[in-house]
């Protein structure tokens, strides 16, 4: 399951996206393995959307087998949060993988699960999600 942030997320956008995993988990009847990209335009969400997401983050933990993030970017800043994200889940409990693109997550991903990575590389194309629209 691919998600994309084109802007920093709202309070209840993540409670909602948690509820559309839940869905897919039981339609799937499988563990999800959860792709999450930030385009590199998408901001930082506010203060209380943060508390939500730490609140809401364990919940993921049920629906999927494996938990990768994109941070699009090549600034210092975008490098940072890639950085300092990846111990922040880990005392959240949280197992994330942490990439500077999609294709290198996809990659990840297919090693999971024995996709051929141009092969789903070529689906989320088609679907309009590798790339984030221009300004």
């Amino acid at each position: 399951m691919l998600e994309r942030w084109h802007a920093a997320p709202a309070l209840g956008d993540l409670r909602d996206i948690l509820d559309a995993f839940a869905l897919a988990r039981k339609d799937l009847g499988a563990d999800l393995i959860v792709i999450e990209v930030v385009s590199a335009a998408a901001g930082r969400p506010d203060a209380e959307t943060i508390r939500e997401a730490m609140r809401d983050i364990r919940r993921l933990r049920y629906l999927r087998s494996l938990h990768l993030v994109v941070v699009e970017g090549d600034s210092v800043e975008h490098a940072l949060v890639r950085g300092v994200f990846t111990p922040l889940a880990f005392l959240l409990g949280e197992s994330v993988a942490m990439f500077r693109t999609v294709e290198e997550a996809v990659a990840r991903a297919c090693e999971e699960t024995g996709q051929e990575p141009a092969a789903l590389l070529r689906e989320i194309r088609e679907a309009g999600l590798l790339v984030s629209p221009g300004p």
